[in-house]
């Protein structure tokens, strides 16, 4: 089992008081049959010898299946059955002495239960995070305040690691926690105490994939909080009113324009390193037609108002390093990543703004956001995101995940790139 490319999307967690006496093996072998992609072997009150018998019938039965078996807490038994990885609490055995007894080769997951819980995650050699618990749970009473809906959002822009909701899930809820971006649930009783295991897994799986989306679906959906933050700020809201001071528009314009020097000799590599296709054809189309345009209405804008020259601001500076690395890196997928919040957020934010836009042709700024809410600027978005969701449909769940962070961090760039200029 390759740590680097397992499915989290159904995630059994094995519990033999739900079972109603059945026998545990069974149970896992009817839900891997139904569509469980991971099994988590949690026992908490057998001795260290059952739990490693049970455990080493459960790896040889999972691996007719390809399905990895994680093993709850226990780095012991985990090395003993050799299973395909351990899962890890907070109060459990540290992460760095974890990988250190088990080796490079094994999964390594770890609940979190706070947003400063993934913080510190993110700097952890772990595999996948599992948010605990989502909605409350009667399987679990020693967890903390449930992270709910919002909360889910909220954690999948804070990291680059795989994702998996715990708590709660089963079939009235899977289909909104995974609208909410994760990679897969975590069940518990709506398998494990279900009539038929392997229904109740075949009717999980399917809501899981029906409602998995696409990649940038789920990205987008990790940058709601910040596209918000953009959305509001006081200098699109008075561009939108046509009062922004033009002063404040001039040191915008100077920054765009440092800016989208860089960004075409990027957008232009990129186009580049795109196997040979129609959808090279057409992302080198845009980037020709897409810079040419917005290189014009600069022109026109900085002629109308006047744009002397001016040093990049650190805001600017930081988005065209973030940027040019990967590029440099000739990474395909993390630098379509991180390149395609500036022209989808711009689109966004252009059709935002002429939709509550003051004056219309009048507003002095109406050539800016006609600009980023053209039908080419529309067109050209929705190819370069049918390229992304290509690109990341052939990633291993960890590279999809590395290009959300890529994504987010980006775009998080972009609010800052506004906020410098105000």
């Amino acid at each position: 089992m390759n740590r680097f490319d397992f499915d989290l999307s159904l995630y059994l967690v094995t519990d033999r008081q739900l079972s109603a006496g059945r026998d545990i093996l069974w149970i896992v072998n009817e839900a891997v049959n139904g569509g469980c992609t991971v099994v988590q072997l949690r026992e908490k009150h057998c001795c260290t010898r059952e739990f490693v018998e049970l455990a080493k019938k459960m790896k040889t039965m999972l691996s007719h299946f390809n399905v990895p078996l994680i093993i709850n807490d226990r780095v012991d038994v985990a090395l003993a059955a050799d299973a395909d990885g351990v899962h890890l609490g907070q109060s459990d055995m540290p992460v760095d002495i974890a990988r250190s007894i088990l080796g490079d080769d094994k999964i390594i997951g770890l609940s979190v239960e706070n947003l400063s819980d993934i913080q510190a995650a993110n700097s952890l050699d772990i595999d996948y995070i599992a948010l605990s618990p989502v909605f409350g749970t009667p399987t679990k009473t020693d967890t903390n305040t449930p992270f709910l809906l919002d909360g889910v959002r909220k954690a999948m822009a804070q990291t680059s690691l795989p994702v998996v909701g715990i708590g709660g899930m089963n079939r009235a809820t899977a289909h909104d926690a995974m609208l909410c971006g994760l990679d897969g649930i975590a069940v518990v009783s709506d398998i494990v105490s279900s009539l038929s295991p392997r229904e109740s897994a075949e009717s999980l799986i399917r809501i899981v994939r029906d409602n998995n989306g696409s990649w940038c679906q789920n990205a987008w959906n990790a940058i709601n909080p910040i596209l918000n933050r953009i959305k509001k700020h006081p200098f699109l809201m008075e561009m939108a009113a046509g009062t922004l001071p033009l002063h404040k528009f001039t040191r915008y314009l100077q920054q765009d324009r440092i800016y989208l020097s860089n960004y075409s000799v990027e957008f232009f590599k990129l186009a580049e390193m795109l196997p040979e296709g129609e959808m090279k054809d057409l992302f080198a189309q845009f980037a020709h037609d897409g810079m040419e345009a917005e290189e014009m209405m600069q022109n026109q804008l900085a002629q109308k108002y006047g744009c002397p020259d001016a040093p990049a601001l650190q805001g600017t500076i930081d988005y065209m390093n973030f940027t040019r690395k990967f590029i440099d890196s000739e990474d395909l997928s993390l630098s379509m990543a991180a390149m395609l919040p500036c022209m989808w957020v711009y689109n966004e934010v252009g059709k935002y703004i002429m939709s509550i836009e003051e004056n219309g042709r009048e507003n002095p700024y109406h050539e800016w956001i006609s600009c980023y809410s053209s039908e080419m600027m529309d067109e050209g978005v929705k190819n370069t995101i049918t390229l992304v969701n290509e690109m990341a449909a052939k990633e291993s769940p960890q590279r999809r995940a590395a290009m959300r962070n890529a994504f987010v961090t980006a775009t998080e760039l972009e609010w800052r790139f506004w906020d410098q200029v105000y």
